[in-house]
């Protein structure tokens, strides 16, 4: 088909092993890490593209399929109209 775009591998999908890199094979390495600038680049310019990049917290069980992130913990735990109040014990909610 023309006329058809696509992007540039993300970093998740780059080889993560010596073997990966046809045993550090140089074309390999070199068009690995020009395809990564150019994703970056592309990032940069168009942040809706990039990956989350944010530690994963919880991914067994209920979030199995949709791994709990650190900010998204930060987002429904810490509210800046709300400040923290201390429990009887002296930890803070």
């Amino acid at each position: 088909m023309t006329g058809t775009a696509s992007l540039p591998p993300s970093s998740h999908e780059a080889p993560t092993t010596w073997l990966g890199t046809h045993r550090g094979n140089r074309e390999v390495v070199t068009g690995w890490r020009r395809a990564l600038e150019q994703r970056r680049n592309l990032e940069e310019r168009y942040p809706e593209l990039s990956t989350p990049r944010s530690p994963v917290v919880a991914h067994e069980g209920h979030y199995h399929h949709a791994p709990l992130t650190v900010d998204e913990v930060r987002a429904t735990t810490s509210r800046p109209d709300q400040p923290s109040q201390p429990k009887a014990d002296g930890a803070l909610t």
